[in-house]
């Protein structure tokens, strides 16, 4: 007979947990081998996406450790010059308050959203079945609920530095630009977060509220908002820290503040500067994690909790919360004062006027290119008008020794009944122009001309055919012999054939990927970068965690009965220290200058990216990490504690704390889509590199184009979390 309790763990173990596995391997596996922003093969290694020569080729290790050593040195020599630490202090005040205000806009505007795109709040109980909840006609209330989801999707799913971006012409360069992108961007995932922490509280604990009769705002109100004001709170103060650090960097796409000043000095070779700006970004996101824990300590309200305030009045209770309140009020309202004041060594037009800039209709007349944007060029492929410079060649195996003819009519007698191949005729036209040339000249089908006619996919198939014995002639593209140096292993097949013929210059169309293709081809090196990164900062901040965790570390008497050595206790106050130090630095630079140290060792591309992810994310988890483990009341240690703290850590703190560390996980994957957009943005490899390029150069059809694809890549992985339930943080 089955033990009940292995009864009720088996119900713990839903399908969907297995299939939430399966998707992330085969994630995982997809980012290594087709991750590709020319060609899709999830069979082939693609080696130049994902170089990692600077560690296994000796040469270009030593090269990169130089590289390396000299961006380092040059960072060495701050410069602390009292002009420049004054224009350093007001540029991090900027900073500072255009992350404030932009919270303070995300916080309001994401409530009133996430009210509407919480299934509990503007739906309530539903009876039927649960496919059915996936239609959002069924009824007038799903149909907002749909609406509002989407509008979260398009408002989060755009970066900051997108939106900046956009921005730009409307309100120039600075912080105000600045802060309504970030503003924008914070509506979109606060609003998502609200709603799927709604959404995640048992509904068996507001019932009582619900059997009274209450409507569903009176749910809410009294039920729901209640049970998950603390995940509320963790989230919003997380969000908060974030938003600092993007404004910290939005600058060097228009945003302002110190972000602007590190591209200007970087673009001078002013690494001293540089330096300076980056301790200045390290101070700014310090004063945020210490304001944060402050107000988390003053807003705290678990009793059961060792480090809660015990044992206080009604009314000191109230004082403490309302301390906490007013601080963050304070905060956003020293904010909007300070970015309407006149700022004369950085900014000399005052922000107020650009903000009424909005209303003016003279204003709107710089967004003229919102008309294109408003027509995407959605076509798959596009046709290409050649001009008269192009021919083609015919290349033959280099064991025939068939030396290169000029004469059309000698070079067919010569290969007459060989074994040709080249590319299906309606690929382009160094595909038809041959089988033209041939026919014409032998006055027959080329088929009749040849003993065999193999037709490729490519012109590299074609190199590979020759290169296999499996043909004695080719034809391709004359680009295409030049470019196969490009391809370790198109150059080695080519290396197997020698040209034999070159048609004249003709006329001709090309059928090349259109704008869609190239957008859905290059959403490809953005998630394969956040796949990636996203893994390597769980598992790293998974091994933080624990001596992160002050419960564990300088608490764990608490629950333990244990009284540590001097020694003990100083190595865990050193285990303490040190790994806050690690998670502190690694959040506290923003992806972007992580990037830019990567870079200097890997060179420009997909792996500095994931690197550059995976450090900061593991710097954020290991914070929400260990704030779940240190949240979790100490009985629960007391009962699971047999001896060992690691054990206890591992069979009591981690499952207790899994499920909040999933949904951390998965959020944070969702917002590494978007840096690894970010990151293209700022000059690397994929979807945001496209995005940016095209937006510069007037081409706005094909920008729109890139933004749907940026906005469908962010609902795909929204919509997937929840069919898998990843994303159900427990109240």
């Amino acid at each position: 007979m089955t033990s009940p309790v292995l009864i009720k763990y088996a119900k713990r173990r839903p399908i969907w947990h297995f299939m939430a596995m399966g998707a992330i391997l085969i994630a995982l596996y997809l980012a290594f081998f087709a991750v590709d922003p020319h060609e899709f093969n999830p069979f082939d290694f693609d080696g130049d996406v994902w170089d990692f020569s600077s560690f296994t080729d000796p040469d270009r290790f030593d090269a990169a450790t130089h590289r390396l050593g000299d961006f380092i040195a040059s960072f060495s020599r701050p410069d602390f010059s009292s002009d420049f630490l004054s224009r350093g202090w007001e540029l991090t005040w900027q900073t500072l308050s255009a992350a404030l205000l932009a919270v303070a806009i995300g916080i309001v505007c994401g409530y009133l959203l996430a009210l509407g795109a919480a299934r509990s709040v503007s739906v309530g109980e539903e009876r039927g079945p649960r496919w059915l909840r996936w239609f959002p006609l069924r009824r007038p209330a799903a149909l907002v609920c749909a609406a509002c989801r989407l509008v979260l999707d398009v408002l989060r799913a755009v970066p900051d530095f997108a939106w900046a971006v956009l921005l730009v012409p409307l309100l120039g360069i600075g912080p105000m630009t600045g802060m309504l992108a970030l503003a924008i961007s914070t509506t979109g995932i606060l609003g998502k977060i609200y709603s799927e922490i709604w959404d995640s509280a048992d509904p068996r604990l507001y019932e009582n509220v619900r059997a009274t009769g209450a409507g569903r705002f009176r749910v809410f109100l009294y039920g729901i908002r209640p049970l998950t004001q603390r995940s509320m709170l963790s989230y919003t103060l997380m969000r908060s820290e974030c938003a600092i650090r993007n404004a910290a960097v939005i600058g060097a796409v228009g945003g302002g503040g110190v972000g602007a000043e590190i591209k200007l000095r970087l673009d001078y070779g002013e690494y001293d500067r540089v330096a300076t700006m980056v301790l200045f970004t390290l101070a700014l996101t310090l004063l945020a994690d210490l304001a944060a824990n402050f107000i988390r300590r003053q807003l705290r309200t678990d009793p059961n909790h060792p480090r809660a305030v015990r044992n206080q009045s009604f009314r000191a209770q109230v004082t403490r919360k309302w301390i906490g309140v007013g601080f963050a009020f304070s905060a956003v309202a020293w904010s909007a004062w300070y970015q309407l004041q006149p700022h004369p060594l950085t900014v000399q037009e005052p922000q107020l006027q650009r903000l009424t800039a909005l209303f003016e209709p003279k204003g709107w007349q710089h967004m003229t290119f919102f008309k294109d944007l408003l027509k995407p060029d959605l076509d798959w492929t596009s046709v290409n008008t050649e001009s008269s410079d192009v021919r083609s060649h015919f290349i033959a195996r280099k064991d025939l020794e068939i030396e290169k003819f000029e004469d059309r009519a000698a070079f067919l007698a010569r290969v007459k009944g060989l074994r040709l191949a080249l590319g299906p005729p309606d690929l382009d036209a160094s595909n038809r122009i041959p089988r033209k040339v041939l026919e014409q000249e032998g006055g027959v089908p080329v088929t009749e001309l040849f003993s065999e006619v193999i037709e490729t996919g490519s012109d590299a198939e074609t190199f590979r055919a020759l290169a296999e014995g499996r043909a004695d002639i080719g034809a391709i593209e004359w680009e295409s012999w030049g470019a196969a140096r490009k391809d370790k292993q198109v150059f080695a097949w080519r290396k197997h054939t020698a040209l034999a013929f070159t048609t004249l210059r003709y006329e001709g169309t090309k059928i090349e990927p259109g704008p869609l293709q190239i957008a859905v081809k290059s959403a490809t090196v953005p998630v394969a970068m956040a796949i990636v990164g996203t893994l390597l900062g769980v598992l790293g901040a998974m091994l933080l965690c624990y001596p992160h965790s002050i419960a564990f570390q300088l608490e764990s008497h608490r629950f333990t009965g244990e009284t540590p050595a001097l020694w003990q206790t100083a190595l865990r106050w050193l285990q303490a220290v040190l790994s806050r130090m690690v998670a502190v630095t690694s959040r506290a630079i923003p992806e972007v200058m992580w990037a830019m140290f990567f870079m200097a060792f890997f060179g420009m591309g997909v792996v500095a990216g994931a690197f550059a992810i995976a450090v900061h994310t593991m710097g954020l988890l290991t914070r929400v990490f260990g704030e779940s483990v240190d949240n979790i009341p100490y009985r629960r240690f007391e009962q699971g504690f047999a001896g060992s703290r690691v054990a206890c850590f591992g069979y009591t703190a981690v499952p207790t704390s899994w499920r909040d560390w999933m949904t951390y996980s998965f959020f944070q994957f969702e917002s590494n889509v978007r840096i690894g957009v970010v990151l293209g943005i700022i000059g690397s490899a994929g979807l945001g590199f496209i995005f940016s390029f095209n937006f510069e150069h007037f081409h706005y059809e094909r920008a729109s184009t890139d933004l749907i694809v940026i906005i469908l890549l962010t609902v795909v992985i929204d919509r997937v979390s929840r069919l898998l339930k990843l994303t159900r943080v427990a109240a």
